[in-house]
This record gives structure tokens, sequence and C-alpha cells, in this order.
């Protein structure tokens, strides 16, 4: 029997402190079952110490539920680990395209546009002069050149509506240092960041996908060095995955309903 307060403690309830003890919450699914995975604790108490030990998984809502009939259960710590890893190392270029479903071309454009400015900058230098020497500057020279200051300013603002872009797509949410971590208040800022960065992360046996859009995300594996890598789901996977997620959900109400009636 495991005492309550033990218990409570162990999970982040004690003394009117919640200790954030899952990250993710809310954004694990089970990449078999296709359920949402929550966070539990697995407590063993020492035989000479009597003091509990506490493991904390994720398992699958349909196999908590028995609906499923592939048992989904894995050690939280790993999932947590390797979420963190991403955020700190993914690169930028890899998650714009995991964003935009498309090969990142930012940089060109950006370069493209900054290019135009410098010439427009030019020009417009150019005919600055020439009006300045002139003691009578025609009016298409005048015309000419309030022509491409305009062009320079419209320029200068869509530059940096692209910059400001760049940046939100690229943009990874901030992970504390491993100290800052542990609190409470931090754990819960950096999960409203997950909730702005990525839509879902579905877990497999062997790896996790970070989920930006329904077709694209990221996958990590799980075991060894992490490697992370782009992924996508073509149009005939999609649909196919689409099916397979539909005959699960009747096949699981159909489950639930014998469960019921039984």
């Amino acid at each position: 029997m495991i005492n309550d307060g033990t218990s409570r403690a162990a999970h982040g309830r004690g003394n009117g402190v919640i200790k954030e003890l899952n990250l993710l919450t809310g954004f694990t699914w089970s990449g078999l079952d296709g359920s949402k995975m929550i966070h539990r604790l697995s407590g063993v108490k020492g035989r000479k110490t009597g003091v509990y030990v506490w493991h904390p998984y994720l398992i699958s809502i349909d196999t908590i539920s028995g609906i499923s009939k592939r048992r989904h259960r894995v050690r939280y710590p790993v999932i947590e680990e390797r979420v963190l890893w991403l955020m700190q190392n993914l690169d930028s270029a890899m998650m714009a395209q995991a964003r935009n479903g498309a090969r990142d071309d930012t940089q060109d454009r950006l370069t493209g546009v900054r290019q135009q400015i410098k010439a427009l900058e030019k020009q417009v230098s150019k005919l600055v002069r020439l009006t300045l020497n002139d003691d009578n500057p025609s009016a298409s020279l005048i015309a000419e050149l309030k022509n491409h200051e305009a062009q320079l300013r419209t320029a200068k603002v869509g530059l940096e509506s692209m910059e400001l872009a760049a940046v939100k797509t690229h943009e990874l949410p901030m992970v504390p240092d491993e100290d800052a971590l542990t609190r409470p208040e931090n754990r819960r800022a950096l999960r409203n960041q997950i909730a702005q960065w990525c839509q879902k992360i579905e877990i497999h046996q062997d790896y996790l996908i970070v989920w930006f859009t329904a077709k694209t995300g990221i996958k990590v594996n799980l075991s060894g060095e992490p490697v992370a890598s782009y992924h996508d789901v073509d149009e005939e996977e999609y649909h196919e995955r689409r099916r397979l997620n539909e005959e699960l959900a009747e096949e699981q109400e159909g489950f639930a309903a014998q469960l019921k009636a039984g």
C-alpha cells in the first residue's frame, strides 16, 4: 500500500506546489493506437530503506481502457530528453522545411531583396547628385528620383516584414538550463512555447515525430545518439493513414460497446 502523502509528493501535488513533472502534457500521442498518452508514475518500495523509487512513464489512453490490442507504454525521461535535444539542436533550414512543407528558400529571397535595396540606394544617390549639381533640374529627373525613392521605401518595408517572418519560421523554444528547468514556473513557460511551436508529438516504439503540419514534421530516434531528420507524408500515405485511423476508431468503438454490454 503506497502512503498517500508519499504518492502525492511524488506526483508533484504536495504542500500546494505543482511540480509540473510532465513537460509535454497534452502534446503526446501514440503512434501505435492513435490515442493520447498520459504521464504516470510507477513506485517501487525499497526493502531495506522503505523509500519508494518512482519511475515516470507515458501510457496510451486506449491501453489503460483496454480498447487497444497493442499495449503502448514508454519511459517518460527519454521522450522529454529527445524533445529538449531537438529544440536545442534543430537546424533552422530543416525547421522551416517542416513548417512550410517545402525547401526553405528564405535566405535566397532575403538576399535578393537586399541586393535590390543596394541597387536602388546607388541609383537614388546618383539621382540626388544630378539634381544638386543642376541649378534647374528637369521635371523628368525629379520624377525619376521620387519614383526610385518610393521603390526604395517599399523594398525596405518588404525586407523588414520578411525578416520578421523568417525569425518566426525559424524560432525555437528557449530551453532553460538544467537547474532552471526543475522549477515549475519555467516548465510551464516552456510548455506554453511548445504549444506555439508544434501541433503534436507522436510516439512510436523506436522513434518520435514532432508534427508541425498534418503532413510534415521532424523525426528523432529514441535510442543511441540522437539524430533528427525531416519527415513528410505523401498524398497516398496521408489518405491511407486517415483511412486506417478511421477503421481503428470504429474498431475501438465496437470494442468499447462490447465491454459496456458485457
